[in-house]
């Protein structure tokens, strides 16, 4: 646990080979309308997002080559940070009918999911990465318009208490 109690994981994201980069982005901006209320439900204090384009990291894996250490550039399409008050809360965040019938299915259709992978923070490879951030969830509030998302979560939520 960190001096602040908080938990952080790091998300690193590879799009479908079938589609560009410009595509993945576009996809994952329409996606944290849907993500976002999910992930407050189970007490994320924080999401940033970070879109990490090939043009970005090459420019930074080449001018890192005059470093003696040449960090080795993670080869991801983005990634996020995602901090909550514990990793039991984030985990059971998955077992929310909402994931697996909103969230996965909609990361379907631009994540490959073969080829992403999850770190707690810390944990994370002596490698970096380069990129554009945007604070999605700050101080556990959404910072972009999420209303289709809520209007989702409030159908799943509702049709499973009816079961």
């Amino acid at each position: 646990m960190s001096a602040s109690g908080l938990v952080s994981v790091v998300a690193f994201f590879s799009r479908l080979p079938s589609i560009t980069q410009e595509q993945f982005y576009e996809e994952w901006d329409k996606h944290g309308s849907l993500e976002i209320p999910w992930l407050k439900k189970h007490g994320v204090l924080e999401y940033t997002r970070m879109r990490t384009p090939d043009a970005m990291r090459n420019a930074l894996e080449k001018a890192l080559d005059l470093s003696p250490h040449k960090p080795k550039m993670l080869p991801f399409d983005g990634c996020a940070i995602i901090t909550c008050e514990s990793i039991e809360k984030l985990l059971g965040s998955f077992l929310d009918p909402y994931y697996a019938e909103v969230i996965a299915v909609d990361e379907a259709r631009f994540v490959d999911a073969a080829h992403t992978q999850l770190q707690l923070a810390g944990g994370v490879p002596p490698a970096g990465t380069a990129g554009l951030a945007d604070k999605w969830i700050v101080d556990g509030k959404p910072t972009i318009d999420v209303t289709e998302g809520e209007k989702k979560l409030r159908e799943i939520e509702e049709k499973h208490a009816a079961k």
